[in-house]
């Protein structure tokens, strides 16, 4: 039996002696598509096209494939599959894979130790399949189901469509000194793009029917090390009908495109194992649709014991401003459950040291986005760390360093999102953006939104503020920050956030625990939460719900009960005598007598609106029901005609029909992101947000071109009588 198996490891070993590494040229000027070129090994007699090579090679064990000359062209898709050992490289730095058609690009699948070095693949975007829909996007190189992946000083740069896609790609993975640059759609409502694309996925791209039953087991110990590399001028759309993750039973999830402009890392299924370092990188210029403009990493499912480390890393100018739920110029980080009892990711850790985010620009987030909790009542032993990070001259509307959420995610039973730690962090110098939105919470600095809370470990420098931005006030016209504004429309919507709870959903969408608005630190209606409700209580009766009441039922209600109040000492006649006459006069005497409780009513209107703001749980079903209310109180004002003269009526209805107008134009704004697509037209924004901003300043341009004209008139009155 010895003797067997000893005649057995000859037989294995002098079999492997005799596959000798195959060495195959190509030169695409000066090379000949032949047999010979395959066989020979020899510089002296090159292939002349990619293609034939893929093509017509029997031996898919120990190649290596060199390309000479500068510019090699392809003209169609070329697939390398079921190859081992296999080396792609250029002669030179200057050594280019052109692509000449549109569905030109390179595919590696099922291949095991692949390696690639020294050229460019420039001008490609086969179409591939993929887990999102539509299922084939067009991809420049594709590496699908391999392993032990090496890249180094290969140059990925315009393509039409992603520049290197890699799914379920395991074992040692290095992609070190490469640079993807303006890989992105010429089309920007079709969907894909992005320098860099990393999934472990649910179902493997390809399957079909009963092939995979949505726990793929393959995805583990893997370890990827993106080193010294630059993505720049990388562009990730996705209109919204794309928006959709196939699985199987075609549940529909969160959206997969338009995310992480530069580099995208998703890890889902039951990856476990698993460590993604990116170290001395740098994103610029970088842009996404939905999240991450320069980096996305996330969590799904049941992913386990997994890391990603990004290091001496720089975000700079890069953007994801396309929609209102656009989150994250620089990077995105997040533990993502969808609503499946039992799956959430757990063990799980982000981290990154030493990182710059600088003049980055979102929606929500400007430098950096995460999804995250204060809830640390079960631990799922995940965990988020940012250590010696600067967040320098950020923009966003809503925190513009930093923006810390669990609003888009659901909870699982058990699945709860970590707390971000923030240790020996700086910030500096980050603003809000100016909108021409509804009132809305801005951020300097960090911002915590709803359930969080801003966890620092160590010493934190620089500052960490929040201003509000205050729209409706004639007293912030300036393109100033707003340190401190008074004014009715703030302190009605503060009110009402203080004494309106928000809720920590469970999976059954069903409030688990009530905590205060953009404070979940405090437990509502408890503790220190308290005294700001006795605030918020006192000026809702005295600055919000008296004055426009008074001036609702004076005089009205007061002659109806003073006629039967004659005596000095009767209620109603002290009343009266304190009621300050001259104040609410300054407010009616505009209006005819019988409608002089319209001036009280401008006041409710104005808090409707606030209380649909709080109360709505979309902002498209607060701009429709806003947009009814205007229509109908612009009819009501239109017909009853309150004011005594005829000019300030039809002032009046002008100025409700100019609410009406504005808010229409934002409600198409809105209907169109949530409802059609999320890609919309910039010219079509450009000129929409140009005629939003004329319609709110006509109001008082008109109001100075009036002062102007009657200064002018009593002028040369003035004149004329001091000549008679």
């Amino acid at each position: 039996m010895g003797l067997l198996h000893l005649s057995l490891l000859l037989l294995i070993l002098s079999s492997q002696s005799l596959v000798q590494p195959l060495r195959v040229y190509i030169d695409g000027a000066e090379g000949n598509d032949s047999l010979e070129c395959l066989n020979s090994s020899s510089i002296e007699t090159p292939c002349q096209s990619l293609s034939f090579v893929s093509q017509n090679l029997t031996q898919k064990h120990f190649v290596a494939i060199e390309i000479l000359g500068d510019v090699l062209n392809l003209t169609r898709a070329v697939d390398f599959t079921d190859y081992s050992n296999l080396t792609i490289s250029g002669s030179g730095s200057n050594t280019t894979l052109h692509c000449n058609e549109a569905d030109a690009g390179l595919a590696f699948v099922r291949v095991v130790n692949l390696s690639m070095f020294s050229f460019t693949v420039q001008n490609c975007g086969a179409p591939r399949p993929s887990t999102t829909h539509p299922r084939y996007l067009p991809i420049a190189v594709y590496v699908l189901n391999s392993s032990n992946v090496s890249l180094s000083s290969v140059d990925i740069v315009s393509s039409n469509g992603t520049g290197l896609s890699m799914y379920d790609t395991n074992g040692e993975v290095g992609i070190a000194y490469c640079n993807f640059v303006n890989n992105s759609l010429a089309n920007k409502s079709e969907s894909g793009g992005g320098g860099l694309y990393i999934e472990f996925t649910i179902c493997t791209p390809g399957f079909t029917g009963d092939s995979c039953n949505g726990h793929n087991d393959r995805n583990k110990y893997s370890s990827y090390n993106i080193n010294h590399c630059n993505f720049t001028n990388n562009s990730a759309s996705s209109p919204q009908q794309a928006n959709k993750f196939i699985l199987p039973s075609q549940q529909v999830f969160v959206p997969r495109l338009g995310k992480g402009g530069g580099l995208y890392i998703s890890l889902g299924s039951n990856a476990a194992d698993n460590v993604f370092r990116v170290n001395f990188c740098t994103f610029k210029n970088n842009q996404a649709v939905n999240n991450g403009g320069g980096m996305i990493a996330e969590f799904l499912n049941s992913v386990e014991r997994n890391r990603v480390i990004v290091s001496d890393t720089s975000f700079i100018d890069n953007v994801c401003m396309q929609t209102q739920f656009s989150d994250a110029g620089g990077l995105t980080v997040g533990f993502i459950f969808y609503i499946t009892e039992g799956e959430h990711p757990q063990d799980n850790t982000f981290e990154c040291h030493f990182c710059s985010f600088k003049t980055n620009r979102a929606h929500m987030g400007g430098g950096t986005a995460i999804f995250a909790t204060k809830d640390t009542r079960r631990s799922s032993l995940s965990s988020i760390l940012f250590s010696n990070c600067d967040w320098i001259e950020n923009e966003s509307a809503m925190g513009a360093a930093v923006f810390i959420t669990p609003a888009i995610w659901d909870y699982t039973k058990e699945g709860y999102l970590p707390v971000p730690k923030f240790q020996d962090c700086h910030f500096e110098s980050n603003s809000a953006i100016q909108q021409l939105k509804p009132p809305m919470a801005e951020g300097i600095g960090v911002e915590v939104k709803s359930t969080l809370t801003f966890v620092v470990q160590a010493e934190l420098t620089g500052y960490v503020v929040s201003v509000p931005l205050v729209v409706l006030c004639i007293t912030t016209l300036s393109s100033e920050r707003v340190a401190l504004s008074i004014c009715a429309t703030l302190a009605a919507r503060t009110t009402f956030h203080i004494l309106n709870p928000s809720c920590l959903y469970s999976a059954n969408f069903s409030c688990r625990v009530k905590v205060v608005h953009l404070a979940g630190h405090l437990t509502y209606f408890e503790g220190e939460h308290i005294p700001y409700v006795i605030a918020a209580i006192l000026v809702l009766l005295f600055m919000i719900v008296i004055p426009p009441l008074l001036l609702v039922s004076y005089p009205l209600v007061f002659k109806l009960f003073g006629h039967c109040n004659q005596s000095e000492t009767k209620p109603v006649t002290i009343l009266w005598r304190m009621m300050p006459i001259q104040f609410l006069d300054a407010f009616q005497s505009s209006f005819k007598d019988k409608y002089r409780f319209f001036a009280g009513l401008y006041f409710l209107y104005r808090a409707a609106i606030l209380a649909f703001f709080v109360g709505c749980q979309s902002w498209l079903e607060f701009y429709t029901t806003v947009q009814l209310l205007l229509i109908v109180i612009t009819t009501v004002h239109f017909v009853i005609q309150p004011h005594k003269e005829r000019k300030h009526n039809i002032v009046d209805s002008l100025l409700f029909a100019n609410l009406s107008l504005i808010n229409a134009i934002t409600l198409y704004y809105y209907g169109r992101t949530e409802v059609f697509d999320q890609f919309r037209s910039e010219m079509l924004i450009s000129s929409l947000a140009i005629v939003q901003a004329a319609l709110i300043i006509l109001p008082l341009l008109v109001v100075i071109i009036l002062r102007v004209v009657e200064w002018k008139m009593r002028r040369k009155r003035d004149d004329y009588e001091g000549i008679q």
